[in-house]
């Protein structure tokens, strides 16, 4: 039997099933059955009311200037002809609700308003007027209309739309809305904006801890620096001649393998993911040893690129070991209390709010992989992000009484100023002893993708979190498939990693370039 006469026999029985389900809510349930029948007769019927609105929408630009728009303008011509509702406004996003029959009209209007906007499903664009688009946009639980130059400051709209469950009562079909899922009102029948907070009697506990200063922080390097690579080959030389004797008795195959620092450009499509998914973050700092890529605009306000001689003592440098300098990074200057490590392979796959990284009660969000991996002790040849796994536990197990065995998953690490702060001052012998290690060692401790999340834990600053995420790695022989399913499934986060000591292929980095150019297209502020 072929693989395609399984799937259709298989989708066969899933259906007859369904088909099965219905027919008995019928004969035993009718009220039940005659309740769904009519909300779906109802759902349809709006649905092709909302296309016959959509398609009269005109923008009426009588009386507008040609200077660009302000956003609030925006929303009261907007509100003018339906109803809509404010659900959360922050820096650079804003996100929008409206009733069912209205959400084509809204990103019609919202398109001939402003002109200049590219409108997103999860991460696709989608083009009004394609056959099957009014569709797309009815099964979303979310639309974003990312703004650049026809509003008066860039600007990325997010829609939902609430269906009528039944007279004054509408809900988003919108999972992660946890501000305003359910309207009790009608106000979404009738013209006029609302704001969620007036609905509420306030913000919510969430919005109300999320409006301190968040940055993000990436470390980069560029293995085609002339610089860079003539350091690197004399000190992996001496490296090489010395014995090593801290309980190794040489660099283990991946610590100063050059495939660890190659570049494909993976840091301008990582920041651009977050220009697009995370337009509320204040400043984004990139700490490095090279010259900035010639893509980047160096004035821009917003991105700030850190030598490691500002940051990381003389006496530790040059360093190519990324256990030592991320054990800096909360010493960059001018840096928020509350930040977000990237590492330049991970990428911002939806729209991301601050409550995603950071509780309501402040504490940092630790998304911990849901099996054991970390146990033994450190053993020469073994991966150096376990050793140092290993190291950490050891030292929580101490501290704490516990014995961390998660490791954090391949996504963004939020982290805490203060926290680790603390962790410099409580532990700064055992940070001196591995701190001089030029090249990652069987003596390191990983703190922003281990030893963090677990004193945060342990001292009540950080909670566990759920995210969906997936990593895509060079030596997995499943890649291909793998970034065919990151382009079909909803992904919070997702990892391109080329791991281990052996060189990628050709054709990974032409695929994968190919994935990060068609997945974000959209040039951001700071580029040239």
């Amino acid at each position: 039997m072929t693989i395609r006469l399984k799937y259709m026999l298989s989708a066969m029985k899933r259906h007859l099933g369904t088909a099965l389900q219905y027919f008995h809510v019928a004969i035993r349930q009718p009220e039940l059955f005659r309740a769904a029948a009519a909300r779906m007769f109802m759902t349809r019927s709006r649905y092709g009311q909302g296309v016959n609105l959509a398609n009269n929408i005109v923008f009426d630009r009588r009386g507008w200037s040609n200077e660009p728009l302000s956003i609030d303008a925006l929303f009261t011509k907007l509100a003018s002809q339906m109803g809509i509702v404010i659900i959360t406004r922050r820096e650079g996003i804003v996100h929008i609700g409206v009733a069912d029959f209205q959400m084509i009209s809204a990103v019609n209007y919202l398109d001939q308003a402003v002109g200049d906007g590219k409108i997103f499903i999860d991460n696709s664009i989608i083009i009004l007027g394609i056959r099957g688009v009014y569709k797309r946009i009815m099964s979303a639980s979310e639309v974003s209309i990312h703004f650049k130059s026809a509003l008066q400051e860039p600007i990325v709209i997010v829609l939902e739309f609430y269906l009528r469950h039944e007279a004054g009562r509408w809900v988003s079909q919108n999972m992660r809305n946890s501000t305003l899922r359910a309207i009790h009102s009608d106000l979404l029948e009738k013209p006029g904006l609302s704001l969620a907070t007036d609905i509420l009697g306030g913000c919510t506990l969430e919005e109300n801890n999320t409006m301190y200063s968040i940055d993000v922080v990436y470390t980069w390097v560029n293995h085609n620096d002339l610089h860079w690579k003539k350091l690197y080959f004399d000190f992996k030389s001496k490296e090489s001649s010395k014995d090593v004797d801290i309980g190794a008795s040489k660099l283990s195959g991946d610590a100063d393998a050059l495939t660890r620092f190659h570049s494909n450009d993976e840091l301008k499509y990582s920041l651009r993911s977050i220009a697009r998914h995370m337009p509320w973050v204040r400043k984004i700092f990139v700490l490095s040893n090279c010259a900035a890529p010639n893509w980047l605009r160096p004035d821009d306000p917003r991105l700030v690129w850190v030598d490691h001689v500002a940051v990381i003592p003389t006496e530790y440098l040059p360093t190519f070991n990324s256990h030592v300098i991320e054990s800096f990074l909360h010493r960059i200057p001018e840096l928020a209390d509350n930040f977000i490590y990237f590492n330049d392979d991970v990428f911002a796959m939806r729209t991301m709010a601050p409550s995603d990284f950071y509780s309501p009660q402040g504490a940092s969000c630790s998304w911990l992989e849901p099996y054991g991996m970390v146990s033994g002790r450190p053993k020469s040849g073994d991966a150096d992000y376990l050793n140092a796994s290993r190291n950490s536990a050891a030292i929580i197990l101490k501290q704490f009484g516990f014995v961390p065995t998660r490791l954090h998953l391949h996504v963004p690490f939020a982290l805490r100023k203060p926290v680790l702060e603390e962790i410099e001052i409580t532990f700064s012998t055992r940070l001196r002893e591995f701190r001089v290690n030029r090249f990652r060692q069987i003596n390191d401790l990983n703190i922003t993708s281990f030893f963090y999340h677990y004193y945060a834990l342990a001292t009540q600053n950080a909670v566990i979190a759920s995210c969906v995420s997936m990593m895509i790695k060079s030596n997995d022989v499943r890649w291909l498939a793998k970034l065919n399913q990151a382009k079909a499934k909803p992904l919070d986060f997702l990892c391109i990693n080329e791991g281990g000591a052996g060189a990628a292929s050709p054709r990974w980095h032409a695929k994968m370039k190919k994935f990060m150019e068609e997945t974000f297209s959209q040039k951001a502020d700071w580029e040239q």
